[in-house]
């Protein structure tokens, strides 16, 4: 075997191994569903990279061939460079975090995937194996899935929608969808009979159960959507096949029966009792999740109309999301990182240049598979534009992931392979022989420096902080060592771990257990990393909530009201940050300006119950017992709120029917779980009332339920029975 053959092998199956990354758990690193994957494509796609161009430098053959996607897959690297340059964060946008591991830097990757797919994958028999590797893989994939299903294997978001090796039932979804058209693929190429009749339409039907499974709601109508599609071509322009005609109008007349059935039953105990049924079910512009995407894509496109050419850049998506926040979206997460929509990140972090470019990808694909001069059969050309459609409409709600990008970026490459067979290369007639040695050692030192500085003190960094959180056998302090270590390594851990190290830190002063001059040192420590951090961050609000938190619950009032006002600069209409503030003011003794901060935070939206709670609880504290009063009584019927800070408080203040009312709502409400300082709390009210029966029993079900709660609880039982009252002694616990 000569040289260039070997190598040749090698980049291929280089580029075969990146279809294992769905299969990846690390869980010995931070985020393990998202950094062993992101890690293993940028070690493998760095050393193919210098295989390939150490044989560039000396065979032309090796170059990419010239193509509309290869300049449009250019301009939006360029594009999204730039966008890093001018971006409000440029080491964010850069590098992305351990959550995402997106940025520049993964797109860089991205882009070097597909100049070596398309300079190795030259053949269609290059493609053929390649695909063939993909589904086997999903395969695999399907059958994690199965183990769920059976209970073998967690479903790790914790609810009935699988996600597999992926972690994310939305990541899992998308996954398939690209798997059962690259299935199709298979399907139209092969010349097996038997791989055609059985094998391809039984793992396609796997697939689309797998997906299905997943609740994805965007994946499985974009699956339809681009059915739909297929099945429309067919019954305009497809006269000449008349066995795809029929399956078309089979698939038409099905996606409407099942629609129109869906609707009509809709309210059927069949539909509301199924996971994935249901969710479709409650498809409706007053659902929750659909007002909440809706909310987020205004803001989204605020974002953009401020910063319309380079946009806000790339992972900073937050900073809008901060700036631009509506109220209403208490109802979801506190935090968005995404517009839940691929475009609009796109148009909001790159601007309208980075929009164009992107959405010159999709039309610059579908223009090679329909150009009259395409080599592609009719039938490839309708599976691959209802790929393309089906991607196109998820992406509509959802955002990508690694194991998608991979296989969006070898689908834009296989298009390019097919349509640019006859194009020049790139570079053709440059001649860097002679530079063979100089260019060779060039690659070899920036390997060796790719995989030391992006990978390997990032990936070190990652195993150093899930180090700082578990415990250790040589006890705290070296928690902190581990600690210091992940900020001595300069990497992009930093931004997850400045958070990581204010929850350790509170830990740890409050640990009885700890010395005080290790609390002393931890705390020196993160304040002075931390507050580099925030220099670094100048739109990080949540970051600055944290540590003015931090320093609140350190006593350190001055300085925590300054990072919280900060914070409160970037996302004025943010009511945990005015809760936050209040809080501080209250317990500084600032009276009215705390009932003015939460008054605030109630008036953005009226109908967060949180909001209305903390108001009253606030107003009660400085004694406007009238404000109190309008907040709570309309709503709850009296001011006994279901609610344990209601409970402490009015036990504090000596109103023990007041007290008992609130927990007693507390017990009867079936969405809200008494804890069980609240059920020993409650049962030494009862006692206090005269109701020894009721403490008994809370006692008696503490001692069933949580037995190491109450060691004595019989002794407890006892002199309740007696008359006495033993709240007044001290309880074991």
């Amino acid at each position: 075997m000569s040289n260039t053959t070997l190598q040749k092998q090698l980049v291929f199956w280089g580029l075969s191994l990146l279809l294992v990354t769905p299969l990846l758990v690390a869980s010995f690193l931070f985020f393990p569903f998202i950094t062993g994957k992101n890690f293993f494509f940028r070690i493998v796609v760095e050393i193919i990279t210098a295989l390939w161009l150490s044989k560039c430098l000396v065979d032309t053959s090796w170059r990419p061939r010239k193509g509309i996607l290869l300049a449009s897959l250019s301009g939006l690297l360029l594009i999204v460079l730039l966008s890093t340059i001018f971006s409000v964060d440029p080491y964010r946008s850069f590098w992305s975090n351990f959550e995402r591991m997106e940025g520049a830097i993964t797109y860089i990757h991205l882009f070097l995937l597909f100049l070596i797919a398309t300079s190795v994958f030259t053949r269609t028999k290059d493609w053929w194996r390649f695909w063939a590797m993909s589904t086997g893989v999903s395969l695999v994939v399907s059958g994690m899935a199965f183990m769920q299903i059976f209970g073998l294997y967690a479903v790790h978001q914790g609810s009935t929608r699988l996600d597999a090796t992926l972690g994310n039932a939305s990541y899992l979804a998308v996954y398939m969808l690209f798997s059962i058209f690259i299935t199709g693929l298979l399907w139209l190429q092969s010349n097996n009979h038997n791989a055609r009749r059985y094998g391809y339409p039984l793992i396609t039907i796997i697939q689309i159960f797998v997906l299905y499974k997943t609740g994805t709601r965007g994946a499985i109508l974009g699956l339809i959507f681009g059915v739909c599609i297929a099945s429309l071509f067919f019954l305009i322009r497809g006269k000449a096949y008349v066995r795809a005609r029929r399956y078309a109008l089979g698939a038409l007349a099905g996606v409407v029966l099942i629609t129109g059935a869906l609707f009509v039953a809709r309210n059927t105990s069949f539909i509301q009792t199924s996971p994935v049924l249901s969710r479709f079910a409650s498809i409706s512009l007053s659902d929750r999740t659909v007002t909440s995407r809706l909310t987020i894509w205004k803001m989204s496109w605020e974002g953009f109309t401020e910063r319309p050419v380079f946009g806000w850049g790339l992972e900073n998506f937050g900073a809008v999301f901060n700036k631009y926040y509506e109220p209403e979206l208490w109802r979801q997460e506190p935090w968005f990182d995404r517009s839940h929509n691929v475009f609009l990140d796109w148009l909001t972090l790159t601007g309208v240049v980075g929009f164009i470019f992107y959405v010159g990808l999709y039309c610059s694909s579908l223009y090679l598979l329909w150009r009259r001069s395409s080599t592609f059969e009719v039938k490839e050309r309708v599976l691959l534009t209802a790929l393309i459609a089906a991607y196109l409409f998820q992406n509509l709600f959802i955002f990508d992931n690694i194991v998608s990008l991979i296989l969006f970026i070898s689908l834009l490459a296989y298009i390019h392979v097919r349509s640019s067979e006859n194009s020049e290369f790139l570079f053709a007639t440059a001649s860097l022989g002679r530079l063979r040695w100089v260019g060779s050692t060039a690659i070899i030192l920036l390997l060796g420096s790719s995989l030391y500085f992006i990978n390997l003190q990032p990936l070190i960094a990652s195993v150093e902080l899930i180090q700082g959180l578990q415990p250790q056998e040589k006890g705290l302090t070296e928690n902190l060592k581990a600690f210091q270590s992940v900020f001595s390594r300069h990497t992009f851990a930093v931004g997850e771990a400045s958070e990581q190290l204010i929850q350790f830190t509170q830990g740890l002063v409050s640990d009885t257990q700890a010395t005080q001059e290790l609390k002393q040192e931890t705390v020196t420590f993160a304040t002075k990393t931390l507050q580099e951090q925030i220099a670094r961050t100048p739109y990080d609000a949540r970051l600055r909530l944290f540590y003015g938190s931090f320093l609140q619950s350190l006593n350190q009032t001055n300085v925590a009201e300054k990072y919280l006002k900060e914070a409160l600069v970037l996302a004025p209409r943010k009511q945990q940050i005015l809760f936050q503030l209040g809080s501080l003011y209250l317990e500084s003794g600032r009276k009215e300006e705390a009932l003015a901060m939460e008054k605030q935070a109630f008036d953005l939206d009226q109908s967060f119950p949180e909001a209305r709670k903390i108001y009253a609880l606030t107003a009660f504290l400085t004694g406007h017992k009238d404000i109190t009063q309008s907040l709570l009584v309309p709503v709850y019927g009296s001011i006994a709120v279901p609610d344990s800070r209601f409970a402490a408080f009015y036990t504090r203040e000596g109103n023990f029917p007041l007290a008992i009312q609130s927990l007693e709502a507390m017990e009867k409400d079936p969405e809200i779980t008494l804890e069980d300082r609240d059920r020993l709390l409650l049962s030494s009210l009862y006692v206090r009332a005269g109701r020894r029966d009721d403490a008994i029993a809370q006692v008696e079900f503490l001692k069933k339920n949580s037995p190491g709660l109450i060691p004595n609880a019989d002794a407890l039982i006892a002199e309740i029975r007696a008359g006495r009252d033993p709240y007044r002694m001290q309880i074991s616990q």
